[in-house]
């Protein structure tokens, strides 16, 4: 699985995350990788968002 392969938006999102300070990360790569499978990008910013409210970002 390619994260090339993610809408560039998400690719942006992805590079300006802020660093965790402390704890674990609220993003995992399973929810990034599900996403990246998914080839439409329309589909990829829904599922996207739906990761980050679940994630509290």
């Amino acid at each position: 699985m390619n994260l090339l392969h993610l809408a560039s938006n998400i690719q942006e999102a992805i590079l300006n995350l802020p660093r965790v300070q402390e704890g674990k990360d609220p993003l995992h790569l399973k929810g990034v990788l599900e996403i990246a499978a998914e080839l439409d990008w329309r589909r990829q910013r829904e599922m996207w968002l739906h990761l980050l409210v679940g994630s509290q970002c």
